[in-house]
């Protein structure tokens, strides 16, 4: 079973690889096929995917949106799927030749993926101003937190960052400062000196 990368997404992205490395960019794609999916938090969302083969070769990989029960699949013939004993052998070679680099690039993706969540959360918490309103966060408050989010969102789509502590750090601190929001702490605050605040 599996579930969409994000937040209320609206569809999701399967890709068919063979291969030894961690990464799917590092493996040899066989297809790719998309599917329509219910958006809803990623913790509720559920796609299962089955793999087949029949006598002939034929690969079907299918997948189902389990809540609105979408489906769309992807058949993939032998010829398509086989591989040199030359081109298996370097497959093998290169997966033990950058198998240090694989686990790094692998836990930076990791560590990508949850501060994107933590976006995602934040995003859904306060989609607009009033939803600041409704929890009494003055409007300079909003504005300043708004901000955060995009330049934090603009870091995270450019820069290359392989620093998988400098994530965790970003992500601690989107959390708190989302914490401190959602807390009400803003507003029993906010006549104070803003250099009290967690968000300054």
């Amino acid at each position: 079973m599996f579930a969409a990368s994000s937040e209320y997404q609206e569809a999701i992205l399967i890709k068919v690889v063979e291969g030894e490395r961690a990464l799917t960019k590092d493996c040899h794609e066989l297809g790719q096929f998309t599917i329509n999916v219910t958006p809803q938090a990623r913790k509720d969302s559920k796609v299962m995917v089955v793999l087949d083969i029949d006598a002939d070769g034929l690969l079907e990989v299918s997948a189902m949106d389990m809540k609105s029960k979408n489906s769309n699949k992807l058949s993939i013939t032998s010829d398509r799927r086989i591989l040199s004993s030359d081109e298996i052998g370097k497959m093998i070679d290169e997966a033990k030749q950058f198998e240090e680099k694989d686990k790094k690039d692998k836990l930076i993706l990791m560590k990508k993926i949850e501060l994107r969540r933590e976006l995602d959360k934040a995003r859904s918490t306060f989609p607009d101003l009033d939803s600041y309103k409704q929890r009494s966060i003055p409007d300079a408050r909003a504005n300043e937190f708004t901000q955060y989010l995009n330049d934090l969102e603009m870091w995270v789509d450019h820069d290359n960052n392989q620093d998988a502590a400098l994530y965790d750090k970003k992500t601690e601190e989107l959390r708190k400062k989302l914490n401190y929001l959602t807390s009400g702490s803003d507003a029993k605050n906010s006549s104070k000196d803003p250099k009290e605040n967690v968000l300054s």
